[in-house]
């Protein structure tokens, strides 16, 4: 597979943007469209109630919520950690400059889906970014920036 800058090189004076590189890569390689509906499921979550808290379907488990329940924690905090998403780990080797700029990028789509189908949440999308460990999470809740 070819890198973006690999592709504008050998494309050289053609007016090519990133649906282009997008086009190229997708035909050229043996991309299955299930890749291509999970990184729309990123950007795109599905959000579902449960008990009036938003949560990301895809990655939502009653067994852990309950749990968490159980312990006694907050709904902010397992709103906070059931729909936490590592970056830095779906996208092993990735720049940390990258995965900051996919994070941000993702946090605003987010919001943006929030704000508009739960117009009066106080759930909000949030870019974690750990300088301890280099890794970058993006999640959603109540806790807020």
């Amino acid at each position: 597979m070819f890198s973006k800058s690999e592709f504008m090189k050998v494309n050289n004076g053609k007016k090519l943007n990133e649906l282009d590189y997008l086009h190229a890569i997708y035909k050229f390689n043996d991309v299955h469209i299930d890749l291509v509906s999970s990184f729309s499921m990123l950007f795109n979550p599905k959000l579902e109630l449960i008990n009036g808290d938003l949560f990301i379907r895809d990655i939502f488990s009653i067994d852990k919520y309950d749990s968490f329940i159980s312990e006694g924690k907050q709904i902010k905090e397992v709103q906070y950690w059931m729909n936490l998403i590592e970056i830095t780990s779906i996208f092993e080797n990735i720049e940390l400059s990258k995965a900051q700029e996919l994070a941000k990028s993702i946090e605003e789509s987010w919001n943006n889906k929030i704000s508009k189908l739960y117009p009066n949440s106080d759930i909000n999308a949030f870019v974690i970014n750990d300088q301890n460990t280099d890794e970058v999470f993006v999640t959603l809740s109540k806790l807020g920036k």
